[in-house]
């Protein structure tokens, strides 16, 4: 049986790292983009189970990123995190969810494992 498969896009690597081995941990087949370059590649060959992304990001924003995956109509979960925290994360769930992005929760940054896992754990029992 294959694993659910989680794609986790922040130009942080030490922070995506972080969030992979919480996601391994739990069951998932984690991939890292560093960038939304990366991330839309990956997605394109395979749509993950759930999305982990940052809302600031060079090149291309989270806001940008969120407006592209509901333009390939990704139904697909998705936890944003931001180390800006408050009204920002608030603004960006607000705009994902008004298009149509299916968000699943906002988490500030730095993660908390305690705050991180029963998000996570949330997708994968969508698939099990």
């Amino acid at each position: 049986m294959t694993k659910p498969l989680l794609i986790i896009v922040d130009d942080d690597r030490d922070m995506a790292e972080f969030v992979c081995d919480v996601g391994e941990d739990l069951g998932f087949e984690v991939k890292i983009c560093t960038s939304a370059k990366e991330f839309q590649a990956a997605y394109s060959l395979k749509i993950p189970t759930g999305i982990v992304m940052d809302i600031v990001m060079p090149d291309m924003d989270g806001n940008e990123l969120l407006k592209w995956l509901v333009d390939q109509g990704c139904i697909t979960p998705i936890v944003i995190m931001s180390g800006y925290g408050g009204k920002y994360m608030a603004a960006a769930e607000k705009l994902g969810k008004s298009w149509g992005a299916s968000v699943a929760g906002t988490l500030p940054k730095p993660i908390r494992v305690d705050d991180l896992e029963p998000v996570l754990q949330e997708i994968i029992n969508t698939v099990n």
